[in-house]
């Protein structure tokens, strides 16, 4: 039951996996839960994964299954799902961001790659040092609202440098 290709599989998929059960549920405690239990049914089911095909795509498909449950529940607790089609239809265009996630990524990080050092640095800071605008503009001695402007214009730039990186490979 330890298999380690399958345990590889389960770890790398986990921020995806949340996202796609995150978009499904109202809440991130709700996504929690819901992402524990399907991690269990995913162990639980190890041996019916066909190696060789998408595991996310197989662990999505468990993950929908587990939100009905959680829905399910919650509809004996007063708290019901609206309409288990609309959640068919949600869930499907979830899954279907989640595949060219990957392609989305590496592209990101080559338009990243293409910035100079001072607009990776502003990015760095803003994302995942998590400093706040005004700490920055102290930082670099400009004002709140050019950091602001600034950060926002990169952040068109990266969109439309993924757009055309996607486009080049005949990615959507």
């Amino acid at each position: 039951m330890s298999d380690p290709a399958f345990i590889q599989e389960l770890t790398t998929s986990q921020r995806r996996l949340y996202g796609y059960i995150l978009s499904l549920v109202p809440s991130p405690a709700e996504a929690d839960d819901v992402l524990q239990e399907t991690n269990l049914t995913l162990w639980r089911k190890a041996g019916d994964f066909t190696p060789g095909t998408s595991f996310l795509a197989w662990a999505c498909r468990v993950a929908y299954f587990e939100v009905l449950n959680h829905y399910r529940k919650r509809k004996r607790q007063a708290q019901p799902l609206a309409d288990e089609a609309l959640l068919e239809c949600v869930a499907q265009e979830a899954k279907d961001q989640l595949d060219g996630f990957d392609e989305r990524l590496t592209a990101l990080r080559g338009c990243l790659q293409r910035l100079s050092e001072r607009k990776r640095h502003l990015l760095q800071r803003f994302y995942f040092d998590e400093r706040s605008l005004s700490e920055i503009a102290v930082e670099r001695g400009q004002t709140e609202g050019v950091v602001r402007v600034t950060v926002h214009r990169i952040r068109g730039v990266l969109l439309e440098c993924i757009h055309r990186t996607l486009a080049a490979a005949g990615r959507p």
